[in-house]
């Protein structure tokens, strides 16, 4: 199971999707932005990290997270873990 975390119109996913079979699910900010993943059968919704809430999913549900050009984007970053960050 992988999430692509602000997946804007699904350019990875849509690699993803083509070159492996896996459960593929994406987050996006701008809802309108998921039109593209979901055409790709895939699990689609909207979730803003900025938000203050918890991300309604927990931590262990997911084998990877991908994460692109995003995290520069976040003015709270204060909920990642340094176990999470890995480079």
């Amino acid at each position: 199971m992988i999430i692509d975390i602000s997946s804007g119109i699904g350019v990875v996913a849509n690699r993803i999707s083509e070159n492996y079979d896996c459960e593929l699910h994406c987050n996006e900010i701008d809802p309108n932005c998921l039109t593209e993943p979901e055409k790709l059968n895939v699990t689609a919704f909207s979730f803003d990290f900025d938000s203050g809430e918890p991300f309604p999913i927990s931590d262990d549900f997911y084998d990877a997270v991908l994460c692109f050009d995003t995290l520069e984007c976040l003015k709270h970053f204060d909920f990642l873990s340094p176990n999470y960050i890995e480079f």
